[in-house]
């Protein structure tokens, strides 16, 4: 029998619905420093409930993912609806939000929640919230996670086709929103030239969480099951 680290997402999942712990455990440390950098720069705040939050919505969720491969895209398309109700709630006319055209900077002004090295990776940080929110969220996920175009399309709710060219608008976008916030010419273009070298810079700099999280779920599905 494989040992619980060895199992694939999905078969910990089964495990975690169950009331294995340790199986909780295991998906906890595999995607918890993924989860975090998925929202700590979009809120100013409160990220490890937005995490816990993403992690009991998965956990009590009936739903079967019998494609393991499509595991990653179902949960951050839990954390980008948890992230798009935390805005809706916020927002001028509640209950309203264009992800197409609100950003991140509109809804929690401030600066970003990640901590960069490099003015280059400040500046970046600083135009990826200040794009609309799908740009952002389909940048930080293509550069910091690795997404395919077909996880991107899954976690979004479009076609993989339409991605390609969702992808450049955003690119397109970013340069420009760099362009306008950069106060220094070779900061900006030196941002500009090596987007993708920066923006993996600084996903390759989040080290993982010290997760101390009880596992969401565990101890109501164990109560269940006796």
């Amino acid at each position: 029998m494989d040992s619980v680290d060895e199992l694939a997402d999905s078969d910990l999942l089964i495990r975690w619905r169950g009331g294995d712990k340790a199986a909780a455990q295991v998906l906890i440390q595999r995607y918890y420093p993924k989860l975090e950098r998925f929202f700590m720069n979009k809120v100013t705040s409160d990220i490890g409930d937005l995490v816990q939050d993403t992690f009991y919505a998965l956990v009590t969720k009936h739903d079967r993912i019998s494609d393991n491969a499509k595991f990653r895209s179902y949960l951050f398309a839990i954390a980008y609806k948890l992230l798009q109700l935390r805005f809706r709630n916020e927002a001028r006319r509640p209950g309203y939000l264009d992800v197409d055209r609100i950003t991140a900077y509109d809804m929690e002004p401030g600066p970003s929640s990640v901590a960069a090295r490099h003015e280059e990776e400040k500046l970046l940080l600083a135009a990826l919230r200040r794009v609309p929110l799908n740009d952002q969220v389909l940048f930080e996920l293509h550069y910091w996670e690795g997404s395919s175009r077909t996880e991107i399309a899954d976690i979004l709710g479009c076609s993989a086709i339409a991605i390609k060219g969702r992808l450049q608008r955003a690119h397109d976008r970013l340069r420009k929103t760099i362009a306008d916030l950069a106060t220094s010419p070779v900061v900006r273009d030196s941002t500009i030239t090596n987007l993708q070298r920066w923006a993996q810079g600084i996903a390759a700099q989040r080290k993982p969480h010290g997760q101390s999280v009880e596992p969401a779920g565990s101890e109501q599905n164990s109560d269940e099951d006796a």
